[in-house]
């Protein structure tokens, strides 16, 4: 395409110089003593067509690259909102897998503490079931030595 433009800018020059560009292109069926020398003005008529078919086509490139790059754009701001997705669910399970350890351990020490109270509770009713045991004994024993006492004396 840039040949193109190269060789209308140079056939613009000499034309301007007063060269004669190419040999003059004649309508169909024109001989060339029926046809006149083309005036600059009429050349670039006659190139119009051609120049807005370049025009037409470069704008249709540069909207089909735009329309790329806004696709990319759009797929990467899918992507974006994607990622921030994913990491907004990742820190939810961090949280709820902290919440649950948490749990877990408050429940472990619940668990825990009441076994000490029972195991407390435990040994104490054992030792206040040894000191009865042992005040039984000291008035059974003591009922025995009264008893005896009773008897001899009879």
């Amino acid at each position: 395409m840039s040949r193109m433009r190269q060789e209308d800018e140079q056939e613009e020059m000499m034309i301007e110089q007063g060269e004669p560009a190419e040999p003059p292109q004649q309508p169909h069926g024109a001989t060339p003593e029926s046809t006149q020398e083309l005036t600059l003005q009429e050349i670039q008529e006659m190139e119009l067509p051609e120049t807005q078919n370049m025009d037409e086509e470069a704008q249709q490139e540069e909207a089909r690259v735009l329309q790329e790059m806004a696709h990319q754009q759009e797929e990467a701001q899918e992507e974006q909102q994607t990622l921030q997705a994913l990491q907004e669910i990742m820190a939810q399970q961090r949280a709820e897998a902290q919440n649950e350890v948490r749990l877990e351990r408050r429940w472990r020490q619940a668990s825990m503490e009441k076994i000490r109270r029972a195991a407390s509770e435990m040994s104490e009713g054992y030792m206040q079931h040894l000191k009865g045991d042992t005040a039984m004994h000291k008035l059974s024993n003591e009922y025995w030595k009264k008893n005896k006492e009773c008897d001899t004396r009879q």
